[in-house]
């Protein structure tokens, strides 16, 4: 990954010649940044993470940057909760931290089917977890028509 540049002023991140408009957060800007790490669809992620953060709304996300529920690392976070969660400086560096754990569990992140593997490496033991996904995905790719739909430049 290469940043090419940031703007501070007008908030605006360019990795790998895929622009970031800023750096608060949106699904466009979670897009974006999932693209600028080489994920080709981020939709399953996306709907994975919206369903993790209920729909980007819970207080773990919003206060604490943290958008998946990860523990605490000391090697990948600032701090921690009192329930011993992971607390980010930013909400890229949450997504980073799952990114990763993906990677070091061997799930291709670029591969949908990864979901159905989450199972089996102790992700969420939860039976129904891979069809929450499906049916969160649906929604997203309706919800967020717009973004899934652009063209590429």
């Amino acid at each position: 990954m290469t940043i090419d540049s940031i703007n501070s002023v007008n908030k605006i991140i360019i990795i790998d010649s895929i622009v970031i408009k800023e750096t608060k957060f949106s699904v466009e800007n979670l897009n974006n940044y999932l693209k600028s790490k080489n994920i080709n669809d981020p939709s399953y992620i996306i709907s994975q993470l919206s369903l993790e953060s209920g729909e980007f709304k819970s207080n773990l996300f919003i206060k604490y940057n943290n958008i998946c529920g990860m523990k605490y690392s000391k090697r990948n976070s600032i701090g921690k909760t009192k329930g011993g969660y992971a607390i980010y400086k930013h909400w890229t560096n949450s997504v980073d931290v799952f990114l990763l754990w993906l990677k070091n569990h061997s799930l291709n992140s670029n591969d949908s089917k990864y979901i159905y593997k989450l199972k089996s490496k102790h992700y969420n033991n939860s039976n129904g977890y891979v069809n929450l996904i499906l049916k969160r995905h649906k929604y997203v790719i309706k919800k967020y028509n717009n973004i899934f739909n652009k063209v590429d430049n």
